[in-house]
């Protein structure tokens, strides 16, 4: 029997999984009593002057103003630091050798927010510390929140949280013109990043690595990054991407070595390369994503691609309802969805289920050479399953305005396809709706009922008989 189950659910994100900072709640105004304001006396740090307040009460309150910060600041378990919003500047003081200008470590139960933190003004201009000094530098928090932070022009990261960090909120959080990445969670788990910006950065927007797992990245914003806009690299696993706008990035979302992981409605528009980009996956979900005019020009130093979604050397996933829509603006020979692998390894592009999507082209002078292209003549992707995506169909002809092609599955192995031209995906029926399980079909998934909150349901074919079953996450 199939069991009902949602995609946040099965990957363990809800259901008491995922524990909210449980800190006190306080603010200036409504409790004086229990407040302590920051007050900086004369040859004071800021650092010392948060470590006295902190000894007198756990909420913690920085008046407006413009403080230089020569010494990290810190403060101890169960503590809220919060200030009066933009009016509330810590600035890294031009001659701080400090490697950031807030350090935590080990601490929880902690939230700081309502606060600028900016960087030196002479940028590199005195240690290497400073030229590689960060926002927030944190490691092995525990039940934590940052909220309502505007972090800029940081040499080197805005946030960044290593060290096995978990049970952590960065929420409305504006990271801007970091020299190095904005947003890093290196062996997080069970955290969340919302409702943020990244922009501007000299690498990535934000970057989930080294093994972190159950972490969202969900509702922000992160363009005109030097390199990728989201990337969940090496070693993660049960991670979601969901609900982000990635626009104007080097590349827009990447993941490398990642399993089990699911990439849901995000918009990805005009990437220097491609839109979403999967290498060396395993047990991937893309669902419901839109990949736009995506692609930059193609020159011997600048070698970028363009497809709106690239599956490389990735394995056993789902790719669902998704729309790819005139990229390979740079002509590179790019389709809207491609599979491909080089086999040198012996890492294939094998036994994906790709259904539903949506691939055309409807500029005056087409970029997108082939909407959706299953391996290459040097490349072999063998059973894979393409069924029911809407190719389509468009006034300039038979290949829905690509270049050269609807469908080029000529390397398939012995997978199956069925090319079908329609302007939008079929209709799906959800469960209990779906048709009898007597149809000839030969290949081990034949239909696909999904929602924005449910897993993929699957008819398979098992000793002759068709079953339905669930794909699990």
């Amino acid at each position: 029997s199939v069991t009902r189950r949602g995609v946040f659910a099965a990957l363990g994100l809800a259901g008491g999984a995922f524990v909210a900072p449980r800190v006190v709640l306080c603010d200036a105004a409504g409790l004086p009593g229990s407040v302590a304001t920051v007050a900086v006396q004369l040859g004071e740090s800021l650092a010392a002057a948060i470590a006295r307040a902190a000894a007198r009460s756990p909420c913690l309150y920085l008046p407006p103003g413009e403080y230089l910060v020569r010494e990290p600041v810190s403060i101890p378990s169960g503590t809220t630091l919060f200030g009066a919003g933009p009016r509330t500047v810590l600035r890294l003081a031009d001659d701080s050798g400090a490697q950031a200008e807030m350090v935590l470590r080990d601490v929880e139960q902690i939230t700081v927010r309502d606060l600028v933190l900016k960087g030196s003004a002479v940028q590199g201009a005195n240690t290497v510390e400073t030229r590689r000094a960060h926002g927030i530098q944190a490691s092995g928090l525990k039940r934590f929140a940052f909220e309502n932070l505007d972090i800029r022009d940081f040499p080197g990261r805005g946030v960044n949280l290593w060290g096995g960090s978990k049970e952590g909120v960065i929420r409305n959080c504006r990271v801007t013109r970091s020299g190095d990445r904005g947003i890093v969670l290196g062996g997080a788990a069970h955290c969340i990043v919302e409702g943020s910006v990244a922009a501007e950065n000299g690498a990535h927007g934000i970057w989930l690595l080294s093994g972190a797992e159950h972490v969202t990245v969900m509702n922000n914003h992160c363009h005109d990054n030097r390199s990728v806009g989201i990337e969940v690299f090496k070693d993660c696993e049960a991670c979601v991407v969901a609900y982000n706008r990635v626009a104007r990035n080097t590349l827009g979302i990447h993941c490398f070595t990642v399993r089990r992981s699911l990439l849901l409605g995000n918009v990805l528009e005009r990437n220097r390369s491609n839109g979403i980009d999967c290498n060396h996956c395993n047990q991937m979900r893309i669902i419901g994503n839109h990949s736009e005019f995506n692609g930059s020009p193609r020159t011997e130093a600048n070698q970028v691609e363009g497809c709106g979604i690239l599956l490389y050397r990735t394995s056993d996933s789902l790719v669902l309802g998704n729309v790819c829509i005139n990229n390979d603006q740079g002509h590179s020979l790019r389709s809207g969805i491609q599979l491909m692998d080089e086999g040198e390894d012996g890492a294939l592009c094998a036994r994906n289920v790709v259904v539903g999507n949506v691939c055309l082209d409807d500029q005056d002078k087409p970029t997108q050479q082939v909407a959706m292209r299953i391996g290459n003549p040097k490349s072999r992707c063998p059973d894979n399953l393409v069924v029911a995506n809407g190719l389509g169909r468009h006034p300039q002809g038979p290949f829905g305005g690509n270049r050269r092609g609807a469908l080029n599955a000529a390397h398939n192995g012995s997978g199956e396809h069925e090319e079908v031209h329609s302007p939008m995906p079929p209709r799906l029926p959800r469960l209990g709706q779906l048709p009898p399980t007597s149809e000839p079909w030969h290949g081990r998934v034949v239909l696909v009922a999904r929602d924005q909150t449910e897993v993929a349901y699957l008819c398979r074919r098992d000793a002759g008989v068709l079953r339905w079953v669930e794909m699990k996450l």
